[in-house]
C-alpha cells in the first residue's frame, strides 16, 4: 500500500502484530485502550513514520489492514483511513522528543483503571522505587484538570529530561544496566500485586 509517498512496510506490519499480542497477553493493555507506536524512517522525514493502531480496534484482535501510518511531528494520517485515538498525541511526542527510541507502549492495565475509577479516595500515594533507581529524578506532577493526551507539550521537560538520564544509562557497566531493568520489571509487578490486595481486602470488607 502507497499513501502520500509512503509505502507500507508489510515486515513493519507483522512485527507489531506480534508485539501486539505480546502486550495484550500480558494484560498491559486491554480492549481498545492503550496502544504501541513504532517508528520506522522515512526519506524527508526527520522523525520517521510511526506505525500504530487506529482508534475503536483492539490490539488483539487487529489485523494488518486496520495499522496505520502516521506523521511523528504531526497528526497526519499517511497510510490508512481510520483516525488514531488522542493517546497518540503523547505517543508522537515521546517519538518526537527522544530520536533515540524506536517504540512507545501506551499501558493501560485493568486493574489500575479499576481502583482509580472505584471512588474510594481522593488522594493516592506514590509507592514506587522506578524514581530514584529508574529515572533518577523525583516523580513529574501535574494539575488533575490537566490533559496530557490532548496537548502532550505540556511534559515535553520531562520526557526532553529522561533522554540525559538515558545516555548515562548506556554509559553504566552491563551488570549496573541489568539492574536498573530488573528493578523497573519488579517494582511494576509489586504496583500490580498492591492493586490486587486493595481489591481482596475491599472485597473482605476491609476498604
Amino acid at each position: 500500500m502507497v499513501t502520500q509517498n509512503i509505502t507500507f512496510d508489510a515486515g513493519v506490519g507483522q512485527a507489531f502484530l506480534r508485539y501486539a499480542g505480546l502486550v495484550a497477553n500480558r494484560g498491559y493493555i486491554h480492549n481498545t485502550l492503550g496502544n504501541i507506536a513504532m517508528r520506522v524512517a522515512s526519506d524527508g522525514r526527520p522523525h520517521g513514520v510511526a506505525y500504530t493502531k487506529p482508534a475503536g480496534v483492539s490490539l488483539e484482535e487487529m489485523g494488518m489492514e486496520d495499522i496505520v501510518i502516521t506523521d511523528i511531528p504531526t497528526a497526519d494520517i499517511l497510510v490508512g483511513s481510520a483516525m488514531t485515538s488522542v493517546g497518540h498525541n503523547l505517543n508522537r511526542e515521546i517519538l518526537r522528543l527522544r530520536p533515540d527510541a524506536n517504540a512507545v507502549i501506551h499501558v493501560h492495565d485493568n486493574d489500575t483503571i479499576a481502583l482509580f475509577s472505584s471512588g474510594g479516595f481522593t488522594e493516592v500515594g506514590v509507592l514506587s522505587l522506578d524514581f530514584p533507581f529508574v529515572h533518577g529524578k523525583p516523580p513529574y506532577y501535574l494539575s488533575a484538570h490537566i490533559d496530557v493526551e490532548q496537548d502532550a507539550r505540556l511534559i515535553g521537560p520531562f520526557i526532553g529530561g529522561t533522554a540525559q538520564e538515558h545516555d548515562e544509562h548506556q554509559a553504566d557497566a552491563p551488570e549496573t544496566a541489568a539492574c536498573r531493568r530488573f528493578t523497573f520489571h519488579f517494582t511494576t509487578t509489586l504496583l500490580e500485586q498492591v492493586v490486587q490486595l486493595v481489591f481482596q481486602l475491599a472485597r473482605a470488607g476491609h476498604g
